[in-house]
């Protein structure tokens, strides 16, 4: 078991603790879903092999809320083409609903690692957090002078992101362009995730922070390459004695034991498990060496030898 921070191994072996990309309703930009460059950021996270990409179900009911309004100017700007004799295209009108049902079945067709986080647990606090001005939560001025409070919506996303990371905010970042998003972690006592601005500049910076599974191993196998001639592998057993003594000998033979010698020489690893929140690698390794067995026979006769 290697444990980065622990002995040699800390400056050997660096597992980055990032698991996630968390995307708010600006991720990409605007308010509006990039679904080309979402499916390429979770094209590259399922290259990786360690990374998922989190959308809190209110950031796509807010992707459809903003993209039903587009579909409705655009259903009325193609009406007055048509009749102005410039387009014979037409376009259905779609309720927001129906917008939202579209956009979940196209993110169902990009597939893990996307997961969408549900709001449920933290739709409560969200609320308490518009209503009671906390966290995200501001005023903004109505077009008939009045104040209007906002951000349940803004707390929500980041909340779930909270929730999904079980409050470690080392396990995540998150994608977002709103300024209140640091102010708000810091209204709930719970220390801010890295903020990027935008997709392209988590890419560059979370991909080359968080090795791969495989990028671990190596890393991993090179490190035991250092240490294993300075550790003891424990007795063999089994086909190595029985070879040893063959049926050469009609008696006892006590004190019989197999090791290896060194150089020993780390071939590869198997069942490897990652675990990046704690900081572990298990596994088994495999190794080549040459093996001396060795054990004191003693014949019917009583004279005793030691075979190696």
């Amino acid at each position: 078991m290697i444990q980065p921070g622990a002995g040699p191994t800390s400056s050997t072996i660096a597992l980055g603790r990032v698991r996630a990309i968390g995307l708010d309703t600006n991720a990409f930009g605007s308010k509006h879903l990039s679904l080309e460059r979402l499916s390429d950021l979770v094209r590259r996270a399922k290259k990786h092999g360690s990374l998922e990409v989190w959308i809190p179900e209110s950031v796509l009911w807010e992707w459809a809320e903003h993209a039903a309004a587009e579909h409705k100017t655009a259903v009325v700007a193609l009406e007055r083409l048509r009749r102005a004799g410039l387009t014979t295209s037409t376009l259905a009108s779609k309720t927001v609903d129906k917008v939202l049902e579209d956009l979940r079945a196209s993110l169902d067709k990009v597939g893990p690692p996307l997961k969408v986080l549900p709001v449920d647990d933290v739709a409560r606090a969200a609320l308490r957090d518009q209503i009671m001005l906390q966290g995200p939560a501001k005023t903004r001025h109505a077009k008939d002078g009045s104040l209007v409070k906002t951000g349940a919506a803004d707390s929500a996303h980041l909340r779930a992101f909270c929730a999904e990371g079980d409050d470690d905010s080392g396990l995540y970042v998150v994608v977002s362009q709103d300024n209140d998003a640091t102010r708000a972690f810091k209204s709930w006592d719970i220390a801010a995730p890295r903020i990027f601005s935008s997709v392209h500049d988590a890419i560059r910076t979370v991909f080359e922070m968080v090795p791969t599974d495989d990028a671990v191993q190596a890393k991993c196998l090179a490190f035991l390459a250092t240490q294993i001639d300075d550790v003891s592998l424990g007795s063999l057993k089994g086909d190595v004695e029985e070879d040893l003594y063959d049926g050469q000998y009609e008696g006892e033979f006590a004190n019989v034991g197999a090791y290896a010698d060194i150089p020993r020489h780390p071939v590869g690893l198997n069942a490897v498990e990652v675990d990046r929140t704690n900081g572990f690698v298990t596994g088994t390794m495999f190794a080549l060496a040459n093996v001396t067995a060795e054990g004191v026979t003693q014949d019917t006769w009583g004279d005793s030898d030691l075979l190696k």
